[in-house]
């Protein structure tokens, strides 16, 4: 920084800070401090250690007064490349937001409050914020705001989205920085939109279209984002369908299996309708990547299958080197279900994709213990059962109540996918039932090998 501009900088900090009577703690400075001496984006940008505390606590005092120098230090050359990790020191952002997303800066107020769109990123199926709210009056900080926006593009009034993630933190008494994610899987909007956002609440309360309190409009572009495409291009012919495996694409955040489908069913075959195509994706241990989304589009009058279709899963590309993909069609939402012994071992199998649970219980003190062994093919290794608990009241009726677990999975070994786990307070004279999706697989071709590098 220019020794003219930290003197006056430094200056407005000073007289600020005693108008405000503002104090930033201990553990803050030496959070930010610490952060400071690590950050690979200043790497390049020479600096002494003296210069580097002047910085750091310049940065101190930008954040404990609110956002009165946002505008400075965004334009600033050297906290310019420090200010972004600093906001995520508060939990009030992710890199990608701001590194791969778009900065748009607009802004609406309604009776003396101002929300601010900041930086926006969307790659096809999901649309993320950073924003500001900024009040005349003090913000009640019992209650965080939470962005539940009424969303509509051109004759497409309300459209279906998914609330993802919303976090923030309150930067003094009249300013809010958060993030807020929304998932549009199911709403196909494609790779360009353009959107009319519309939020009437900060709170997440329901208050209807009317009055339009805060409005913005979003042209949104998926191709300005980072994003990788793997080519896949593999063609799988089932029962007079023939299903395109097209690509992978890495986003920042997520990663999407593209693909098509074409043909009719032969039913003098196989009836697959109600089966869609949905690939188990294993990483280099073999453990399942959960699916996190879909789409579907398709035409299956007259066991005609024709459409498009996508997969939603974690961001591959940030964890895994390569992973496996089984060709595998699917249907099956209901459960199997099985009442829990107190103590011994059980066995549970789903005919349909011939999936083998072996579970073993036995009693400790109040608690009861199990270990379970999952055979064959699982979509995943989170919540992949629950337990119910099921108690008879004084007038005899059935209560049900499910069970908190402890549970940890345990890996991949040469017996299947290995879990144990742990019901507190076990209740004796209740019963228990373990319930598993009644998942239902065909695999339809060879497993393809992609490998996740540029």
């Amino acid at each position: 920084m220019r020794k003219d501009l930290k003197k006056e900088f430094d200056k407005e900090l000073r007289d600020i800070g005693k108008k405000e009577n503002l104090k930033a703690s201990d553990e803050f400075k030496n959070k930010i401090m610490k952060v400071l001496n690590d950050l690979p984006e200043r790497n390049n940008i020479r600096k002494k250690k003296k210069y580097k505390k002047v910085i750091g606590f310049s940065l101190i005092g930008v954040l404990t007064l609110g956002s009165v120098f946002n505008v400075y230090a965004e334009n600033n050359e050297v906290l310019k490349a420090t200010f972004s990790s600093i906001k995520k020191i508060l939990n009030i952002g992710e890199s990608y937001y701001e590194e791969k997303g778009k900065n748009i800066n607009l802004e609406d107020s309604f009776l003396g409050t101002t929300m601010i769109l900041n930086d926006v990123y969307y790659d096809g199926s999901r649309l993320g914020i950073t924003y500001e709210i900024k009040s005349r009056s003090k913000l009640d900080k019992n209650k965080k705001p939470i962005i539940f926006p009424i969303i509509d593009s051109g004759d497409r009034e309300s459209i279906y989205y998914r609330n993802l993630n919303h976090d923030g933190e309150f930067i003094d008494d009249n300013t809010y920085v958060g993030i807020a994610e929304y998932d549009f899987t199911m709403s196909d909007l494609g790779e360009k939109v353009n959107l009319t956002f519309l939020v009437n609440d900060l709170y997440g309360n329901w208050k209807g279209r009317y009055p339009e309190k805060y409005k913005f409009q979003l042209s949104l572009d998926s191709n300005d984002i980072d994003k990788y495409v793997y080519n896949i291009e593999e063609t799988i012919n089932y029962n007079g369908i023939e299903f395109k495996i097209e690509n992978l694409t890495n986003t920042p955040i997520q990663s999407i299996l593209n693909y098509k489908s074409l043909g009719k069913i032969d039913e003098n075959k196989e009836d697959i309708r109600g089966y869609l195509l949905e690939p188990i994706i294993l990483d280099e241990k073999g453990i399942p990547i959960e699916v996190k989304g879909f789409n579907y589009s398709f035409d299956d009058s007259s066991n005609i299958l024709n459409g498009s279709g996508n997969l939603i899963f974690e961001d591959i590309e940030k964890k895994h080197k390569n992973v496996l993909l089984i060709p595998a069609l699917k249907n099956g939402f209901d459960d199997i279900n099985a009442e829990l012994i107190k103590e011994g071992s059980m066995e549970i199998k789903n005919e349909n994709n011939g999936a083998l649970y072996e579970i073993n219980t036995y009693q400790n003190g109040e608690n009861l213990e199990f270990s379970l062994t999952a055979k064959g093919y699982i979509s995943t290794v989170r919540d992949l059962f629950k337990i119910t608990k099921i108690e008879k009241n004084i007038e005899g009726n059935e209560n049900f109540s499910e069970v908190d677990i402890n549970c940890e999975f345990l890996g991949l070994t040469n017996e299947g996918y290995s879990f144990k786990g742990t019901i507190e307070n076990f209740n004796k004279d209740a019963k228990y039932n373990i319930e598993f999706p009644r998942e239902n697989y065909k695999i339809v071709g060879n497993n393809i090998k992609i490998n996740i590098e540029k």
